[in-house]
């Protein structure tokens, strides 16, 4: 048996006895049978290729001993993950930057799992890999005795990804960010852009090392704390800022660590309320930043001071305020009040002694702080006495094509209120 190395062959074509002759300089009758030990993807040159290592069986071996690509081989034994099926063989990318390269061309082709080449053993990295995409988890036999590290790594993981979620003492992008964008730029990023931190936590702490490995580490309490605490310092500089904008901005800060709070009480409970308050967010701060893009738009104004008014000049806005600011404060049957309840059992249920009523506490104050900052602009809208705006008054709802996009936001705020526990059931949370 022999072991050929760098054996080329382009992208749509197959590995036959043909490309094997070709190499050895031979007949491809001479080839008696061939078996696959390693595939890569050669992206060194323009033109990308696979270079393959066969191990063969040839009539007269000895004279193609001489060969710088021949040596005599051995088939390494290789355990599949799951004897009961054949294991599909890896793709294996070498490190560096041509391997990077190779791997996204790969990603991007849908063939997986793909493993980075880096100095261990080909057969043990593909197990590892398959393993991880078979079961989402790391092997506890490969973590054993590098808890600590591995508890620390993920730590500043959440707080790397806490940065793009706000918060605390990350949160600063945010509020500087909101004031300057565009109104439809704004509704994005809160509603859909940041969530992306907290997609990434979800997708490491339960998905990847396991919500047990964390719970009841040092990571399940400072995490946990830092997220109450950005829950309530987002409420309490909202409820002082009078820029609308960067008000909604400081109250995205906190309604995200709602979030962040659910997800570190590390039950599955704990995940459907986060998951729960991410539509609700969506919907409800969504639609508030379109109402603060119209007053923009209509009047140019961004103090909540000269909104008083608003109401008799643009009902179906401040309508669609007021319904978000429901769900934003947790008032049934909005979605916010399904998500918040949501995640103060699952703190109750799934905690002991302060870490079991202290995050309901927070929720609580910061509801309040909640109401606080934005019943103001309902009531003072409505009902402004003699302190109305005239500039407020004078102007007009906006066209449909501005209401339409809030009011629909308002109806999927609800129907997550009424049923948002049916549709997390049908996606099988």
């Amino acid at each position: 048996m022999l072991k050929i190395t760098q054996i080329i062959c382009q992208l749509n074509e197959t590995l036959t006895e043909e490309q094997i002759a070709r190499k050895l300089h031979c007949r491809p009758s001479d080839i008696l049978s061939f078996s696959i030990e390693r595939e890569s993807l050669d992206a060194r040159r323009d033109d990308l290729h696979y270079s393959y290592t066969v191990l063969a069986d040839l009539k007269n071996e000895e004279k193609y001993l001489r060969r710088k690509d021949v040596t005599a081989g051995q088939k390494d034994v290789y355990i599949p993950l799951k004897p009961d099926r054949p294991a599909a063989r890896p793709v294996i990318a070498g490190f560096g930057p041509a391997g990077m390269f190779a791997g996204l061309i790969l990603a991007e082709a849908g063939m997986k799992p793909l493993i980075i080449e880096r100095g261990r053993c080909v057969e043990e990295r593909s197990a590892d890999v398959q393993r991880f995409f078979a079961e989402g988890i790391l092997d506890p036999v490969r973590t054993a005795g590098h808890e600590k590290l591995l508890l620390v790594m993920i730590l500043l993981a959440i707080f790397g990804f806490g940065t793009k979620a706000g918060m605390y003492p990350m949160h600063g992008w945010l509020p500087a960010a909101h004031p300057i964008a565009p109104a439809p730029a704004s509704s994005l990023l809160s509603g859909i852009i940041v969530k992306a931190g907290i997609l990434a936590v979800i997708r490491m702490v339960y998905y990847t090392v396991g919500a047990d490995f964390v719970r009841g580490t040092f990571v399940q309490y400072i995490w946990m704390s830092a997220a109450m605490l950005t829950v309530f310092m987002g409420s309490t500089m909202a409820f002082l800022e009078k820029n609308l904008k960067k008000r909604l901005a400081y109250s995205s800060v906190s309604q995200l660590s709602y979030i962040m709070t659910a997800l570190s009480v590390l039950t599955p409970q704990g995940l459907q309320g986060g998951l729960l308050h991410v539509m609700a967010h969506f919907c409800a701060k969504g639609c508030l930043f379109l109402t603060a893009g119209v007053f923009i738009y209509k009047m140019g104004i961004r103090d909540v001071r000269q909104l008083k008014g608003i109401g008799k000049s643009m009902p179906r806005t401040t309508w669609c305020i007021m319904l978000s600011a429901l769900s934003l404060v947790g008032i049934p049957p909005m979605g916010g009040f399904l998500s918040k309840w949501v995640i103060a059992m699952a703190a109750v249920e799934g905690g002991s002694g302060f870490w079991a009523f202290m995050p309901p506490a927070v929720l609580l104050i910061s509801a309040l702080l909640t109401a606080g900052y934005l019943f103001p602009l309902v009531i003072d809208g409505f009902f402004p006495g003699e302190d109305a705006n005239p500039i407020v008054l004078q102007s007009s709802e906006p066209s449909g094509l501005m209401v339409v996009p809030m009011a629909v936001l308002c109806a999927v705020s609800l129907a997550a209120g009424l049923f948002g526990l049916q549709i997390l059931g049908a996606l099988g949370i």
